[in-house]
């Protein structure tokens, strides 16, 4: 189901619920340019699991935006 609330979760955050999440950008602007992998970039998260730093970038926190949720059942 498409997202119509804009829900965004930080590296090392909980996902406040399950869904397909994409990269909106870092978290810290103070940090230089990240350019993450495409699997990187478009993530799936459960319910109350964290969300990943970015590997390919040393580790930067990224922040994520939400674009669907995801039923349990899939």
């Amino acid at each position: 189901m498409l997202v119509t609330k804009k829900i965004f979760v930080k590296s090392g955050e909980t996902a406040p619920v399950s869904g397909y999440y994409i990269y909106l950008r870092n978290a810290d602007m103070k940090t230089l340019p990240c350019h993450p992998t495409d699997a990187e970039k478009a993530i799936v998260l459960a319910e109350g699991q964290k969300a990943p730093y970015i590997t390919s970038c040393n580790n930067h926190a990224a922040l994520y935006q939400i674009v669907a949720t995801k039923s349990s059942q899939t």
